[in-house]
């Protein structure tokens, strides 16, 4: 009795940790995976990852689609939804029948089915352009489950003239080939799929908005143009004056909220440079029309004519590295200079078979101070490739004898430091090697504001 009294309790105690186990894997924040109860749902996914998709939606931007595609051998269908094709990227709403885990719990990330295509234009020739998918923000083995199917979104660029130019203005109709559906680690081909798209560039809605204000991080001069407002793409034009006339504007970070409560961030995105001194950075496009806007910058990178200067003995390389499973890091700590309020300091040489890695650290002496100016790391650049080009960051090495480094891997941290190899090659040939460090980085940081109506009947 007691025995089959032990066996129950340990039996329940089981089914208990099982259940527990399947609610806990059954959790939105555990996996990549959600199940929802309502299409409303689902839609407000495709919303929060898709920026702009809900104003294109009702704008009629967006193609529906009741293509449904029979998957050999598994009982499942898979269909393509809607389609967003615009000037920037095209995106594929799809679904596809997956069935319930275990006691109902919802597949993982590794299990539901992923979706592969490549996109051309009706009779392409083979060998043409590819336009592989990416992924965004939106990973191919993410998504939604509602009513037994998976929602996923798959992304690519739209097509292009002679390549990769200028966007093709008009497209009527557009090819899927090298379809396929992987699952559970067998990928089934499926046929090409022809869909109407009558995508016409000139149906994208743009709203241009006159600024004419002027932002002053720290004695240089952002003048704010205009701000175009798009279904695909919102840009900030704008010019960059500073009184130092080989100081170069790198990246800045904007914030751009509207009167209907969403943000957009520009997220230190690319500066692109346009004539006479202009130049505009990109968000990501609205769901709704604003009345009113504000702008936040928040940081300004920057780099200029500063540099710094070290040397280091490479001799005892070959005694630290005599087979390619050595390595050894040595500890240096010397202090190189103090340079937009930052010290600098040669931090470590690590020597394995590749050569030697220096490691340079930036300690910011006005750490939490708004508005401040400091040096900031990021992955250097080699002599090869920066000079011509006014790179930041630009490192150059040479030997005792003045022959020039060869450079291997590099990077950068969060916790200050940057850091390059020198390769075994010219090491192994150098006694000593001399290190110059080009055009530093620097970051203006702090909160400067302005504020615009967008015109009334647009």
């Amino acid at each position: 009795m007691n025995g089959n009294r032990r066996t129950g309790v340990i039996l329940l105690v089981v089914l208990l940790l099982v259940l527990f186990a399947v609610k806990r894997w059954d959790q939105p924040g555990d996996q990549k995976v959600i199940k929802v109860d309502s299409w409303e749902e689902v839609k407000q996914y495709q919303y929060a990852k898709t920026p702009g998709l809900k104003r294109a939606e009702e704008l009629h931007l967006v193609r529906t689609f009741d293509t449904k595609i029979h998957v050999p051998g598994t009982g499942r269908t898979l269909s393509i939804d809607e389609i967003w094709y615009n000037s920037k990227h095209v995106f594929f709403f799809t679904s596809i029948d997956v069935p319930s885990g275990f006691l109902g719990a919802v597949p993982n990330e590794r299990e539901v089915p992923i979706v592969s295509f490549q996109m051309g234009l009706p009779g392409d020739k083979p060998g043409g352009p590819d336009h592989p998918l990416y992924t965004l923000n939106w990973m191919p083995n993410e998504g939604v489950i509602h009513n037994g199917r998976f929602y996923n979104r798959a992304t690519t660029n739209p097509l292009y003239k002679d390549g990769m130019s200028d966007v093709l203005p008009q497209v009527d109709e557009i090819v899927l080939r090298d379809v396929s559906v992987s699952i559970g680690g067998q990928t089934i081909p499926l046929p090409d799929v022809t869909l109407p798209i009558r995508f016409d560039v000139r149906q994208e809605v743009t709203v241009s908005v006159p600024l004419k204000q002027e932002l002053r991080p720290m004695d240089r001069t952002i003048v704010l143009e205009s701000l175009e407002l798009g279904t695909t793409v919102n840009r900030l034009y704008f010019r960059f004056r500073s009184p130092d006339r080989s100081e170069q504007l790198n990246h800045l970070s904007f914030t751009l909220r509207s009167d209907k409560g969403e943000v957009r961030d520009s997220n230190l995105s690319r500066i692109e440079a346009g004539p006479n001194g202009r130049h505009y950075v990109e968000f990501e496009p609205f769901d709704k029309q604003p009345a009113k806007l504000e702008l936040t910058l928040h940081s300004l990178w920057l780099a200029g004519d500063d540099r710094i200067r070290f040397s280091f003995d490479s001799g005892t390389y070959s005694r630290h590295v005599k087979n390619e499973t050595d390595s050894y890091r040595e500890k240096v700590g010397q202090h190189i200079a103090t340079i937009k309020n930052t010290d600098i300091y040669l931090d470590e040489l690590y020597y394995d078979d590749r050569g030697i890695s220096f490691s340079v650290r930036y300690e910011d002496k006005e750490a939490g101070k708004v508005p401040r100016l400091h040096l900031i790391p990021e992955t250097p650049n080699d002599a090869e490739m920066g000079i011509n080009r006014k790179l930041p960051l630009t490192v150059t090495a040479t030997n005792e004898r003045g022959e020039p480094g060869e450079y291997g891997q590099r990077g950068s941290s969060s916790e200050g430091t940057f850091d390059m190899f020198l390769d075994a090659k010219f090491v192994q040939a150098s006694k000593r090697i001399d290190v110059t460090v080009d055009r530093l980085l620097y970051e203006i940081a702090g909160e400067w504001k302005a504020a615009c109506e967008v015109p009334k009947g647009e």
